[in-house]
């Protein structure tokens, strides 16, 4: 075959075509050479039944695409074809359509005020993960709320948002949801919900509640926890539980362990120029509040800036994170071992106080311990939330002696409104079930029967 750059000559298709024709026997050399002799220019042909022209060669050509197409008996126009397909996916997306319920829609008597067909309202408000609010600001198009995004004048999240938040949306159009009270999988009315709680109610008030029980996640919310508190009052022997299967647990307890009580630890990433996480992904949108926060504060230290130095990350954890993933010095070692990283860091740092811990790495911890000697009041060190109590009060220790208490690291009042330890609070639960001292158990949100642990049966 001829390349783009070579013209062909009668004798080379002469004798390609005797070639052919002695073995196929159906190329005629004499029509094939006048053609080639009366051709001007180059000429490209795929195979020598193409150049000869054969009738095999066009009824292949004619059947080729698509195949025994010329067997059809009506041929149908490109415009046809298209009006057919058109008319198809038009009564398709009619039968979608008429799957959903017929509903009468009317315009407004009395329009809502500030409302404008077609322009959207923004409102403020909030979205609770692990008992802990995100603030949000969400568009409303004619009273149904569309789009989730962050709140950019709240200094939580600093207009920053998160695929929680962003698909709590989703919850509001749940064919799931809930639409009336049930009781036994039989609609009831609100009127009913009350009578049969205040005739249970009834019954707790001569034992001043003490077979009454409530359960109830992670509660931040002031209002709630005073509506709640104020039941606790009236009934002085009921008791409340809380209970969520990723809790803070250990966090707590760790601030018991250095304060003598409860606090909330709170990180100003921006004001650090060396970050140590002990398995911490306060990048991750999950595993601690203010992870909006932090990875705005995080990431715009990241960035190259005339006077401002770009911070460092070490990272020490068992599996990778998204922090890990950022890491500019991240070491690998097992989530039980982190508890003797951070008593050998805490003993390289000066506190006697400190248990000789095992590190697997002495170079690693070397260098950690020098960087944050030389940054001292501009580093942090953050510990993981399902990490030991005692990783926990050694952070807190560390992050003392070094001077990041006031400038990286700020200590405040529970978030919480009650914190409790709530693994002991959910068995102590348990507890008064087996032995039949709960007569009324009110659960506040939660899936206790799906998310406790199966210890407790």
């Amino acid at each position: 075959m001829p390349t783009n750059r070579e013209k062909p000559s009668c004798k080379d298709a002469a004798k390609l075509v005797r070639i052919a024709g002695a073995q196929e026997g159906g190329l005629d050399l004499t029509a094939v050479q006048q053609k080639l002799a009366s051709a001007t220019g180059p000429r490209y042909w795929r195979s020598l039944e193409e150049l000869a022209e054969s009738p095999a060669f066009e009824e292949m050509l004619h059947r080729e695409f698509p195949r025994l197409a010329s067997e059809w008996k009506e041929s149908v126009s490109r415009r046809d074809f298209l009006m057919l397909a058109s008319a198809s996916l038009a009564l398709a997306g009619l039968s979608g359509c008429t799957k959903q319920p017929l509903e009468p829609i009317v315009p407004y008597v009395d329009q809502p005020e500030q409302l404008v067909l077609g322009k959207p309202l923004y409102f403020a408000t909030a979205f609770p993960v692990g008992g802990i609010a995100r603030p949000l600001l969400v568009k409303s198009n004619e009273g149904r709320p569309t789009k989730v995004e962050g709140n950019p004048q709240h200094g939580a999240s600093l207009g920053a948002t998160d695929v929680y938040s962003q698909a709590s949306v989703l919850s509001l159009y749940d064919p799931e949801r809930s639409q009336v009270i049930s009781y036994l999988g039989v609609p009831r009315s609100w009127d009913a919900f009350f009578t049969a709680a205040r005739q249970a109610l009834g019954q707790q008030r001569a034992s001043g509640g003490a077979g009454l029980r409530f359960l109830t996640e992670t509660v931040a919310s002031p209002t709630l926890a005073s509506q709640i508190n104020d039941i606790v009052r009236e009934f002085p022997q009921a008791r409340w539980h809380q209970w969520e299967p990723i809790n803070r647990d250990n966090v707590h307890r760790g601030a018991e362990i250095a304060f003598g009580q409860t606090v909330e630890t709170l990180y100003r990433l921006d004001q650090a120029d060396v970050i140590v996480s002990l398995e911490a992904d306060f990048l991750a949108p999950w595993h601690m509040p203010g992870s909006l926060r932090y990875t705005r504060e995080f990431t715009a230290r990241r960035k190259l800036q005339p006077g401002v130095p770009m911070n460092r990350l070490y990272t020490v954890e068992s599996a990778p994170s998204l922090t890990g993933a950022k890491a500019d010095h991240r070491l690998v070692m097992k989530a039980s071992e982190i508890e003797g990283f951070a008593r050998a860091l805490a003993l390289r740092l000066g506190w006697a106080g400190a248990i000789t811990g095992s590190a697997h790495d002495e170079e690693f911890l070397e260098a950690l311990a020098r960087d944050l000697e030389a940054h001292r009041g501009r580093c942090v060190i953050i510990p993981g939330a399902h990490q030991s109590p005692s990783v926990h009060a050694l952070a807190h220790v560390m992050n003392e002696r070094l001077g990041n208490v006031g400038n990286t690291v700020i200590y405040s009042e529970p978030i919480q409104a009650n914190p409790v330890q709530q693994g002991q609070s959910l068995e102590e639960l348990v507890r008064d079930m087996d032995a039949g001292r709960v007569e009324m158990l009110v659960i506040v949100g939660g899936n206790p029967a799906y998310t406790a642990s199966t210890e407790l049966d």
